[in-house]
């Protein structure tokens, strides 16, 4: 089994905590593929040079353009360590053990498309978000372009997909979770105290967060602006909320 790592920095990340045997692909040596060569070396990936539309062919991707890194893995460890994957209820209990008061959860309602995805776990991994929730169904997931979008981020950042995000909801409130959710005429964030164990839900795309997911908010935030158009782009409202709770637990 074999999967593809796209971008430069995606593959910096990856190959600066590499594990397990990999190939790295670079279209042309200059000074950004030569650090990323002297990393693979210092790891005993082998790299090569190919043409750019060799990448794009290899990789199956049009996004690959200066280099990417293949991985490998073999089938039975792969479905091995996933099954012994930590859960949500895991990493909750976990803060329980260590009685630790404050933490920040992201939870996406179905966001679908894979560079806002990315760009959001580059928030997450910026502004000290403890994990990201995703639902199984109806979502984006883990991808070379995810990868690539999130600038290597995604490495860091601890991701969770669950069967239903209702339950989870429910689940985060028994762990004394605040539940924030995000609609345009919502309170304003910038007068909201952030404190204790807070999660913050982000609706998809066009259509915000589900009817449902409203519902079990504890509180809706929007982001005062005074532009003309209606809405800002799920990842840049992301960007923003998070920010504004990073500094708000800061001061």
């Amino acid at each position: 089994m074999a999967k593809w790592i796209i971008g430069f920095h995606a593959v910096e990340e990856y190959l600066k905590t590499q594990k397990g045997q990999a190939n790295l692909y670079v279209t042309s040596e200059n000074q950004r593929t030569s650090n990323l060569i002297r990393l693979a070396t210092k790891c005993s990936v082998p790299f090569r040079t190919v043409g750019k539309e060799k990448l794009v062919k290899l990789t199956g991707n049009n996004e690959a353009k200066d280099c990417a890194l293949q991985i490998f893995f073999e089938k039975n460890i792969e479905v091995h360590k996933k099954d012994k994957s930590p859960t949500i209820e895991d990493f909750l209990q976990k803060l329980e053990d260590e009685k630790r008061a404050n933490a920040t959860i992201l939870l996406l309602d179905q966001i679908t498309d894979p560079h806002n995805l990315g760009a959001i776990l580059r928030s997450c991994d910026q502004f000290g978000v403890d994990c990201v929730v995703i639902p199984q169904k109806g979502s984006a997931k883990e991808s070379a372009t995810v990868l690539k979008t999130s600038a290597g981020a995604s490495r860091y950042v601890k991701i969770f997909v669950v069967p239903n995000l209702k339950r989870t909801i429910d689940l985060l409130k028994e762990y004394n979770f605040w539940i924030y959710g995000t609609t345009m005429d919502g309170e304003d964030l910038n007068k909201e105290k952030i404190d204790g164990r807070v999660a913050l839900i982000m609706g998809s795309e066009g259509k915000g967060m589900r009817a449902l997911t409203t519902q079990n908010c504890d509180k809706l935030l929007t982001i005062p602006t005074c532009g003309h158009i209606d809405s800002l782009n799920v990842s840049v409202a992301c960007g923003i909320i998070l920010y504004q709770f990073y500094i708000n637990r800061s001061n």
